[in-house]
């Protein structure tokens, strides 16, 4: 068997240690003791493992394919597909690039991608690889992907699980909402449960364990190769999530409406409707206003930022939110808090398509999607897909209980059907054969 990886080259994101690179060598190794033959798509003159000398330092025993050098090739493989399907390729990039800049930058992508995929054809055509395993939703993974269902080849797109930091979606399709997480209500419904394998093991993992001194060997390798000294001590949290509660209390009744980054593929992709979170906060203002005022409430709306607003404060319109959120006395507006007991306390949860949104169905709250979210299940949440509705799905949302057993099914099936139980960032040997089994089909 023959399997071709990309990404997984840094050790940490955004201030996360993610360790991706011990991950992949761990992966590699445990294939090349089954026979299995992998190699590594890198990019010329990037960083992390996608420099020859660092990758050689972790000694993966994956051979290295330049997935974007200059082609020369006679494939022509970019003409096998329409506009519309280049474009889908290159679509959140393109709109990353245009609210980050301020400048167009498709035909730089499109570039990439009639080069990225010439290549791939190249190098498959000469290895007829078996399988494809990437990471994420970024430009070229989307080539990959574009890739394997022009020419009917098998992949898996990796991503990050919702229950973190423990499992690892792994999916044959897509991530989030392009998954194959079942959409049925009657799937869930019918769906077996273990109540206490559920309590026991929904929020602690079960069986999967870490690897903390080699994933640090490898840590110290890695930054070691850019002069960069790692100490030996524990990762700390870049996230204060302490509410002060010197100048804020939780009101008695409120809507907990949590922020989402402008830049990420759930907003850009999956939210047709809503594009900003000063968009976010004058629909669901507008709409709490109508509530309260048909039903004589009092009710209010709890706004947070994301964890990682800051990234975005050249984007995000924080002084017009705040304005909006001054001269209205039921609106509250956070930089911090605790997300857990803003959740325990809310009457409800109206998001986008936040895992906020799953957190929620977690403590049963009942849930309100304004975009596409891969919970987006009719009878478990309630789906607004015309915002002038919102004002009667909130009072619906209040009134009507939730199931609570459907709720409990449709996160069993996540937490033990379809996620992989492994700590991608510090992966034991045991979790990382499970893993192995599952990309060649070892039951």
């Amino acid at each position: 068997m023959k399997i071709c990886f990309f990404g997984f080259a840094k050790m940490d994101y955004k201030g996360e240690e993610i360790n991706e690179a011990f991950f992949l060598k761990m992966l590699v190794d445990e294939l090349s003791e089954r026979g299995v033959k992998s190699f590594y798509f890198f990019k010329e003159n990037d960083t992390g493992l996608h420099d020859e000398n660092l990758y050689n330092d972790f000694s993966i025993k994956a051979e290295r394919l330049c997935i974007n050098q200059y082609t020369d090739y006679p494939f022509k493989e970019y003409v096998n597909y329409t506009e519309e399907e280049l474009y889908e390729v290159i679509e959140f990039n393109h709109q990353v690039g245009l609210i980050k800049n301020g400048m167009d930058s498709e035909r730089k992508l499109l570039t990439t991608v009639t080069k990225c995929l010439e290549n791939i054809k190249k190098f498959d055509s000469e290895y007829n690889f078996d399988l494809f395993v990437f990471f994420g939703n970024t430009i070229i993974s989307n080539i990959i992907r574009a890739y394997c269902k022009k020419n009917n080849k098998q992949y898996y797109n990796m991503e990050n699980g919702y229950f973190r930091p423990y499992t690892l979606m792994v999916d044959p399709k897509g991530v989030n909402y392009n998954s194959t997480i079942p959409r049925e209500f009657e799937f869930y419904r019918n769906l077996s449960l273990d109540s206490n394998r559920l309590s026991e093991y929904l929020m602690k993992p079960e069986y999967a364990g870490t690897n903390s001194a080699e994933t640090l060997y490898y840590r110290k390798i890695f930054y070691n190769y850019y002069g960069i000294h790692i100490e030996d001590k524990k990762r700390t949290s870049n996230i204060n999530n302490k509410m002060n509660k010197d100048f804020f209390e939780l009101p008695e009744e409120y809507i907990y409406v949590p922020f989402q980054l402008e830049t990420d593929s759930q907003i850009i992709k999956h939210s047709p409707n809503v594009k900003t979170m000063n968009q976010l906060v004058e629909v669901t203002s507008k709409s709490l206003e109508r509530y309260n005022r048909d039903n004589n409430k009092n009710l209010k709306i709890i706004y947070k930022t994301h964890p990682l607003y800051t990234s975005e404060l050249k984007i995000m319109d924080l002084e017009g939110i705040q304005q909006i959120c001054k001269q209205d006395p039921n609106l509250i507006f956070l930089t911090d808090g605790n997300n857990k007991e803003l959740l325990s306390n809310a009457k409800a949860v109206i998001t986008i398509n936040s895992t906020v949104g799953l957190e929620a169905l977690i403590a049963h709250k009942p849930v309100i999607t304004l975009g596409q979210a891969f919970y987006n299940i009719s009878g478990l949440v309630h789906v607004v897909e015309n915002l002038d509705y919102l004002s009667g799905t909130l009072e619906k949302a209040l009134t009507v209980p939730v199931d609570s057993t459907v709720i409990d099914k449709f996160l069993y099936y996540l937490r033990f059907h379809y996620f992989v139980e492994i700590f991608r960032s510090s992966p034991d040997k045991q979790s990382i054969k499970r893993l192995a089994n599952k990309l060649i089909n070892i039951e």
